[in-house]
């Protein structure tokens, strides 16, 4: 996601860890699955991938609107 961009329009000066470039997303998804939390089960873009962007996404907006 480009946030530099949307930054200037939401009026908001963003952090670099709520950027999310899609190597940090499969790095996410390595490490839940080499912790099990994909009960051994092969890791799939969908859900896996989309599940980790959308929980990240939501994460951030939440800490967004506390600070």
């Amino acid at each position: 996601m480009d946030l530099g961009h949307n930054e200037r329009f939401l009026g908001v000066s963003c952090k670099s860890k709520w950027n999310l470039i899609m190597g940090k997303v499969f790095d996410m998804v390595r490490k839940k699955e080499r912790r099990g939390d994909y009960l051994g089960k092969a890791v799939q873009y969908i859900p896996h991938v989309t599940d980790v962007i959308k929980t990240h996404t939501a994460s951030m907006i939440k800490r967004m609107l506390r600070s």
